[in-house]
């Protein structure tokens, strides 16, 4: 019956997302996309989305032992972790049944928090993460940064999660399901709020997930705003958008991951692309009020043979 509860959720969001305004709605690529994920929903429910085609073809990364001891020892090797946050006792839930988790150290981790403790790695390095309590992610899947920052010490992170749906109600099931639904204020409380206050919040709950149409309702400051392989599956306008609010809402820095020259142009043949491909190019104009810090795509990233470069991108606000 709890599960349940999330496909009430669902249902919400998806309804309120037609009568969204535009830069708020699904790009080409995700319009493709989501109905299938809506229907591995419906037909596996949220206890197992982590095992369903769309996710594992889509939204949840997947690999294999090699690559995962790489990123694994990635993190370990280039992690300062005299820096906040601790990360090194992070141990992933099992939560959605993930058709794969590797042990490391009597630890479990997939592909898609490895992704993000190299990145944060990174971050750790080159910036003043004593200064980071507050964590605005645009796009966060399933709420897997949420997880690593909430179990990181010392214990006083709060996660903003924003998302479509689906992927909104599905971070949501998983936070609520591995913090308590006490500790995630979710779309059914949020949904009527004329302002979501963050510091208001924050005295109530350890994280909150909203849907983009929400934004503008967002009112107080976060010191880390994030876009991990996200910005790339969507048209430049769009991602110019986000960035307005990560501008007006960001105090001290940005996190980026994604593909240098942009996500392959839709096709006859392929309807999983881009109308228009956002570049490095697109996020230096549009982050004009932050100084790029560094870019990594060989360590932090992923580069391959083909020319695909994914590079992590460190901006800091100016003054």
């Amino acid at each position: 019956m709890m599960a349940d509860r999330y496909q009430v959720i669902l249902k919400q969001m998806l309804v309120d997302m037609e009568a969204a305004p535009r830069c708020f709605q699904p790009t080409q690529f995700w319009k493709s996309v989501i109905p299938a994920i809506v229907k591995d929903f419906e037909n596996f429910g949220f206890e197992n989305f982590k095992n369903t085609k769309s996710a594992n073809s889509i939204w949840v990364a997947v690999g294999n032992l090699e690559m995962a001891q790489e990123d694994y020892d990635t993190f370990l090797t280039y992690d300062r972790d005299e820096k906040p946050p601790h990360l090194q006792a992070f141990s992933e839930s099992l939560v959605g049944k993930p058709v794969e988790s590797f042990q490391f150290d009597g630890r479990f981790y997939t592909p898609t928090p490895l992704n993000y403790l190299r990145g944060l790695a990174f971050l750790k390095r080159r910036v003043d993460t004593s200064l980071i309590h507050t964590i605005m992610e645009i796009g966060g899947g399933y709420g897997s940064l949420g997880e690593i920052f909430l179990k990181a010490t010392p214990e006083n992170y709060f996660y903003i999660d924003v998302d479509l749906p689906p992927l909104a109600a599905a971070a949501t099931y998983y936070l609520q399901s591995v913090f308590g639904k006490d500790a995630i204020l979710d779309y059914s409380q949020s949904r009527e709020m004329e302002t979501i206050d963050i510091e208001k919040v924050r005295q109530n709950y350890r994280g909150i997930v909203l849907c983009p149409w929400q934004l503008p309702k967002v009112k107080g400051q976060v010191d880390l705003a994030v876009n991990y392989i996200s910005f790339q599956e969507m048209e430049p306008d769009v991602v110019k958008n986000y960035v307005t609010y990560i501008d007006a809402l960001t105090k001290h820095y940005v996190l980026l991951r994604n593909s240098r020259y942009g996500k392959p142009l839709m096709t006859e043949d392929n309807s999983c692309g881009v109308l228009e491909q956002t570049t490095r190019e697109h996020y230096l104009a549009y982050l004009s009020d932050f100084n790029l810090i560094d870019l990594n795509s060989k360590i932090f990233g992923y580069v391959n043979l083909q020319g695909f470069e994914s590079e992590v991108m460190i901006f800091q606000r100016k003054g």
